[in-house]
């Protein structure tokens, strides 16, 4: 059965709802693009596994651990666009297949790529200013002065880096699906999103949040339930985890990213009507 998209804002519990419909319907066309892209994200505990212990701990080949890093990197942001793509092209009625999913995706990913690195250089700035901050405190002796003092500070520098870090990212949430479904530059999706979410932050938060929540909990009921030593990381640690725990772990995954990526384009459709909406509103008072 088609889905309708929606053409009128929506609640929180109305997105919810719609995102869930969109993620049944589409989740046999995007699974294996998911669950790939789950694989990528395990591949170093995959590797891991594999040779009996943490290599990523020990090795002394920064350069190749790091290619394989920036390799596993692309290739998430390939199958998510490609999940992206095809839910989108589901909602709308007009999905082809798979290969046209990685395909489309492909003649975006290094505008993504691009777009991602502006944003990881984004997000170091604003770890660059608190660390700055920081040290001009302790320049300044603000941290001998009193011990209370300066915890207080500490806090206040951490717990701004935090709430802003938050704020940005949450703003400038929404570049990637628009650089791949609506084909827009790096710099436009960036305006887009923020433009977009400025007034609707709290409410995009929670939303975008709520897959993940289930998530975390849905791999704590497992781990409870079936006595498997599940764990929410995803990098290598020791001691080495087991190949049927991490298995397990990739299909979870595998389930969910679906549902996050559905989550996104039902509320980038939100807040697009949101935006329609609201500007008949101001040319009304402006005439």
């Amino acid at each position: 059965m088609p889905i309708k998209p929606s053409t009128r804002p929506e609640s929180y519990s109305e997105l919810i709802t719609r995102s869930l419909r969109l993620y049944k319907t589409g989740l046999p066309s995007v699974f294996l693009f998911a669950l790939l892209a789950s694989m990528v994200v395990f591949i170093p505990r995959l590797i891991s596994v594999a040779v009996g212990q943490n290599v990523f701990l020990t090795t002394t080949k920064v350069n190749q651990v790091a290619l394989l890093y920036l390799a596993m990197y692309l290739s998430l942001l390939w199958f998510t666009a490609a999940i992206l793509w095809g839910l989108n092209c589901i909602e709308r009625n007009n999905h082809k297949n798979f290969i046209v999913d990685f395909e489309m995706a492909g003649k975006r990913i290094l505008y993504v790529f691009g777009a991602a690195l502006c944003f990881l250089f984004i997000i170091t700035l604003i770890g660059l200013f608190a660390f700055s901050l920081n040290k001009i405190f302790w320049f300044w002796k603000l941290f001998s002065y009193d011990k209370y003092l300066a915890s207080f500070l500490l806090f206040i520098v951490l717990f701004g880096q935090f709430a802003f870090t938050v704020w940005m990212v949450t703003l400038f949430y929404f570049y990637f699906p628009l650089i791949v479904i609506e084909h827009d530059g790096i710099f436009l999706a960036f305006k887009q999103s923020a433009q977009l979410v400025k007034n609707q932050v709290g409410k995009t938060l929670a939303l975008q949040l709520t897959p993940w929540i289930v998530y975390i909990i849905a791999l704590v009921l497992v781990r409870i339930i079936f006595k498997v030593n599940l764990n929410v990381y995803f990098m290598p640690k020791d001691p080495v985890s087991t190949l049927y725990p991490t298995l397990l772990h990739i299909f979870i995954l595998a389930f969910f990213i679906p549902w996050e990526c559905s989550m996104i384009l039902v509320q980038l459709r939100d807040l697009e009507l949101r935006k329609i909406t609201v500007l008949p509103q101001k040319n009304d008072l402006s005439e």
